[in-house]
């Protein structure tokens, strides 16, 4: 009962500073579920990995929105 739905995509770039990223990554689920034991040695990996890189990281995102009309 809807007609055919349409997609549109919507994609960014978002450049984060090796500090910004540091505080984000913990809230993913999967770092979260990590005891401060392991996620802190976790954390120092990626923020040398950052700075190897030159102190930013670009993220890509894409986001979808699928809408169609109700018919009649």
């Amino acid at each position: 009962r809807f007609e055919e739905p349409t997609i549109t995509t919507y994609e960014w770039v978002r450049v984060y500073t090796r500090q910004e990223w540091l505080d984000h990554l913990p809230t993913h689920s999967d770092h979260r579920a990590l005891a401060a034991e392991r996620l802190a040695p976790l954390l120092a990996e990626v923020a040398n990995a950052i700075d190897d890189f030159g102190g930013h990281l670009p993220m890509q995102y894409t986001a979808w929105l699928v809408s169609a009309g109700r018919l009649g």
